[in-house]
């Protein structure tokens, strides 16, 4: 399957600037933080890793998408945007659930977490479905 490269780099941007603003204290970081049992105050930097491991797991997400929207031949960034948020919700959500219920997070923070990637996945394909591969002229 063909991918647009661009667009894959333009959904990486996109995820990053998605949980920044979604993990800030003015939107769901509050709540999260809370849920989660951690203070602010004393939670310092992340670790040097998170990121690069954030930015490939967001490029491998990209390509992902790409290659399932390709492979189920949806077309256009409205139908595009449901698959995503069809599969944020079904296989990415329920997931997180799950590991969220096992470790004794809050409902709360399931919900955050959760919400957080149905958004995700249903935007990553919007901007992948309003941007795809071109066909190969021959």
């Amino acid at each position: 399957m063909r991918a647009n490269h661009l667009a894959v780099v333009v959904t990486v941007v996109l995820q990053m600037a998605i949980g920044f603003v979604w993990y800030a204290e003015w939107a769901f970081g509050s709540i999260w933080m809370e849920g989660i049992r951690l203070d602010p105050s004393t939670m310092g930097q992340p670790a040097a890793h998170v990121f690069p491991v954030a930015i490939l797991g967001s490029f491998i997400i990209g390509y992902g998408m790409s290659w399932l929207l390709g492979g189920l031949r949806v077309t256009g960034a409205g139908p595009a945007a449901r698959v995503g948020a069809i599969v944020g919700a079904t296989l990415v959500a329920t997931t997180l659930a799950v590991h969220h219920g096992f470790s004794a997070h809050s409902i709360a923070v399931m919900g955050v977490d959760g919400l957080k990637e149905v958004v995700t996945f249903a935007l990553v394909a919007l901007v992948l479905g309003a941007m795809p591969a071109k066909a190969n002229s021959a």
